[in-house]
């Protein structure tokens, strides 16, 4: 196995198509072919299928694009650790994460200390940043587990071999616009939410009581589910609606706030990688700078 190779297979999966990625590569589609051809007899794995949409990778396939891009990176940290004449190496980051309003300092104090770097930053569910760790379409990925989710989660990490590290901890909270009624108590008990609209995600691929919403939403006279933030958003902002969450929330924010639920739960906030497996410098870098402004926030 080589480290063109290698690099082959990140812009197969990168671009979805083996005659895009060596259009990409500056390179012949057969010579692509060939390369995965060999790789797949050197390893006695089937690393691709055809579908209608292009390629997709297998389960050993994807096995392979992940370490593919750990070598990758890696024999970049070398050439440039030994070689200090050499151009400055950019380093390639793939990352999943809930949405949490304080990412995007970390990645700005990032780009400061980093002097050459190109991230693909996915957003979605807590399964879908789960999935995508799993499936390799990103090295690391960002989410919150609460006593409720985290029994089912903790079992999806073991059957995938990922592995959790903790980065920040904080308790449940409601979110709500500046201007509701409940928004000047310093802690919302439960019974103060009876008759205001319920606004939650609901995840189509876990029970309810499994998903991002709390487990008393059921309850609600009124619920709303949504899988748009930005209309979660506008509705919070204009409505007496509430969403209950991890409580990060911009302290500038002119519209919302987030108050302490009083029956809330303990919420744990990290990151999920694959088991034994070290993160390039840069990676390591970034999750160190997120894990702060997470903490951060979640003391605000």
């Amino acid at each position: 196995m080589t480290l063109q190779q290698c690099r082959y297979i990140v812009e197969i999966a990168a671009h979805h198509s083996i005659r895009r990625a060596a259009g990409a590569l500056y390179v012949t589609q057969p010579a692509v072919s060939k390369a995965v051809r060999e790789l797949e007899q050197e390893l006695g794995i089937v690393i691709l299928e055809r579908t209608n949409q292009g390629v997709d990778f297998t389960p050993d396939g994807q096995e392979l694009l992940f370490m593919a891009k750990l070598l990758i990176e890696q024999a970049g940290a070398i050439s440039y650790h030994f070689d200090r004449s050499a151009p400055v190496r950019t380093s390639e980051l793939s990352v999943s994460s809930q949405h949490y309003c304080c990412m995007s300092g970390a990645l700005m104090e990032f780009a400061q200390r980093w002097p050459r770097y190109a991230i693909s930053f996915r957003e979605g569910k807590a399964e879908d940043v789960v999935d995508d760790v799993a499936q390799s379409r990103s090295i690391v990925g960002f989410l919150s587990l609460n006593p409720r989710t985290a029994p089912y989660f903790e079992r999806v990490f073991h059957d995938r071999e990922l592995e959790f590290r903790e980065l920040a901890v904080t308790t449940e909270h409601v979110f709500l616009r500046k201007g509701h009624p409940l928004a000047g108590l310093p802690v919302i008990p439960l019974e103060k939410l009876t008759g205001y609209p319920c606004l939650t995600y609901r995840q189509d691929d876990l029970p309810l009581h499994l998903s991002e919403s709390p487990a008393y939403a059921g309850d609600a006279d009124q619920i709303i589910y949504l899988s748009d933030r930005g209309t979660m958003r506008d509705l919070l902002a204009h409505t007496d609606g509430y969403n209950v969450g991890t409580g990060i929330l911009d302290p500038e924010d002119p519209l919302l706030t987030a108050v302490p639920l009083a029956e809330g739960q303990g919420v744990r906030i990290g990151c999920v990688k694959r088991r034994q497996t070290f993160l390039p410098d840069a990676l390591e870098n970034y999750v160190c700078l997120t894990g702060a402004a997470l903490a951060e926030a979640c003391r605000t």
